[in-house]
């Protein structure tokens, strides 16, 4: 009899570096393991479309290959975003009721509930599971939301009554295996709990069209989700500076989110360069792909990026990428002279490599030799690694 594999992932579609973790583990573990994906949340809809993830990330599943489960909590919580405190920990009281007949359990979301009752293999791939972690990393704006005595005693009413659906141990994550996206990740969380994490780089297509360099556009791409942390605004901002310069290159931006409010400030700042600013909304992968192969440069926005897989994307395409100095992303380039602390940086460094082609040339032979940090192969050979380890030591301890 084969073991049982539990995946755990909130939310289990297609779109973001994070949700590609689930069919490329699959991919990797099928035919060696009875495995189930289990999700929850509104995206999902009660289903998982094996044809649309396999188009947006290269895997090569079908739906004999696992089974799917999708919990719904029921009454008008199915059809709202609201109330996610109360979501989740009924989605954490189901799982604690059904995970014990597996003999493994991966969660690869950060939204993944931190006590399931039993020590799990937690990839971990931003750190939405700790607030106060969250916090630290980026500060909220500072503003006074107890709303005094009686705030404080309806948060205290709201936490016991979460408590009387599904206590929680915040601190019961700590003793499941930490599996981090980056160096950068694993050290965060080795600074804030002292513990070890093992860092396995997230897969990353490579069936890229090869265009010469010489042959690509004057062009960068941006790839990400629309959130307020991605701060897509300020790659707009930075090379329309550059092309104050005097240097004529272009931006495809491509991308989806949830948060209208965030979105329409994208279409702000559009509407203003939009002769060269072009929105390509959520693209399939072919299409995602001939855009790296035809354009010559890549950008990331966000600071303190986990990792970033759509730089290593591009990276792997063969684009020269340029990213803030924080973050896993700075392990994908692995050069100061593609990284920046400003946007005033940023610009000066971008002109850096516009203005000579011996840097181009420099800069496309160390990135080519770092492109191999982040195969399919070497992600699919530790998941393996890893979750034999995982059911081999859970087997000695029952035996103790």
């Amino acid at each position: 009899m084969r073991p049982k594999l539990a995946i755990v992932h909130p939310e289990a579609w297609y779109g973001g570096g994070a949700e590609s973790r689930p069919p490329w583990i699959i991919q990797a573990l099928r035919g060696d393991y009875d495995i189930t994906l289990i999700t929850t949340g509104i995206i999902t809809n009660g289903t998982y479309s094996v044809d649309r993830v396999n188009k947006y990330y290269g895997t090569q599943i079908s739906e004999a290959d696992f089974r799917f489960v999708h919990y719904r909590p029921g009454f008008f919580l199915d059809k709202t975003r609201r109330f996610s405190s109360l979501k989740k920990r009924l989605f954490q009281r189901f799982l604690r009721k059904h995970l014990p007949g597996y003999d493994a359990v991966i969660s690869t979301s950060s939204f993944t509930p931190v006590d399931l009752g039993r020590a799990i293999i937690r990839f971990v791939v931003a750190f939405d599971f700790d607030r106060t972690l969250c916090d630290k990393l980026e500060p909220p704006p500072r503003e006074d939301v107890t709303g005094g005595f009686l705030g404080k005693a309806l948060q205290y009413m709201h936490q016991a009554f979460l408590d009387l659906i599904s206590p929680v141990d915040n601190s019961a994550w700590l003793k499941d295996q930490i599996v981090s996206n980056s160096d950068w990740t694993g050290g965060v969380l080795s600074d804030a709990y002292n513990i070890r994490t093992r860092t396995l780089y997230p897969p990353v297509w490579s069936e890229f069209q090869k265009v010469p360099y010489e042959e690509r556009g004057q062009g960068f791409v941006w790839v990400g989700v629309f959130a307020p942390q991605k701060e897509v605004e300020s790659a707009i901002e930075i090379l329309s500076r550059v092309r104050a310069r005097g240097y004529n290159v272009h931006l495809h931006i491509v991308g989806w989110g949830y948060s209208d409010s965030y979105l329409e400030q994208i279409k702000e700042a559009h509407s203003r360069h939009k002769d060269w600013v072009f929105m390509e909304g959520r693209c399939e992968l072919a299409e995602k792909l001939r855009l790296f192969s035809t354009h010559r440069y890549g950008i990331n926005s966000r600071v303190k990026e986990p990792f970033g897989i759509a730089v290593a994307e591009m990276v792997k395409a063969g684009c020269i990428v340029f990213c803030p100095d924080s973050g896993g992303q700075v392990e994908i380039v692995g050069d100061d002279r593609l990284t920046f602390g400003s946007r005033e940086e940023a610009v000066d460094k971008i002109c850096a490599v516009l203005d000579s082609e011996k840097l181009q040339k420099e800069m496309l032979s160390k990135l080519a030799e770092r492109a191999g940090l982040f195969s399919v192969e070497t992600f699919q050979a530790g998941v393996r690694s890893i979750v034999e380890a995982h059911i081999k030591e859970k087997a000695k301890e029952k035996l103790i």
